[in-house]
């Protein structure tokens, strides 16, 4: 059940009125991976994956995949409305740190406003954790259609979230 991607898509750039932060915090959702994930890589892109037919894409699970300095968001089909909201970003945040007592990551679009799009994500939701600050990477989110976005990524590390501060805060 291998996705391949069709043609490349630009998400709309209208902004959606309600902004949204998306986490474990909210709701606890529990997954168990039944049929194992696979993503073919072609440096930073993905070639090939079986994501958009898993049951974490059914259940409208973002998944953050990283390869080549790229961090990729795979944005299930159920989730594809959330594109407009990440498209008003001018760069993406990364932010490690402890929500309600469970290892997260915070994937913040920032677009300098007061309510900047936001998801959180869990140790079942990342194939690995960034090790380090020290090297740039790119953002891109990912459809079943291909790559859908890309930004300038930044990765921080805080005790606890939510953090939800620009980059330099």
């Amino acid at each position: 059940m291998s996705q391949h991607f069709k043609n490349q898509h630009t998400p709309n750039r209208h902004r959606a009125s309600d902004r949204a932060y998306v986490g474990l915090s909210s709701k606890r959702v529990r997954f168990e991976q039944h049929e194992p994930l696979i993503i073919a890589n072609r440096g930073g892109d993905i070639r090939e994956t079986n994501y958009f037919d898993s049951a974490m894409a059914r259940q409208g699970l973002f998944f953050l995949s990283w390869n080549a300095s790229v961090a990729r968001i795979l944005v299930p089909d159920t989730q594809r409305s959330a594109l407009h909201e990440m498209a008003t970003a001018t760069e993406c945040v990364i932010t490690r740190g402890c929500l309600d007592g469970v290892d997260t990551l915070e994937v913040m679009f920032d677009d300098h406003s007061d309510a900047p799009f936001v998801l959180c994500l869990g140790r079942q939701s990342t194939d690995r954790w960034v090790a380090s600050a020290d090297q740039p990477f790119t953002v891109a989110a990912w459809t079943s259609d291909g790559k859908a976005g890309e930004w300038v990524g930044r990765y921080r590390t805080v005790e606890h979230l939510p953090c939800l501060q620009p980059w330099g805060r």
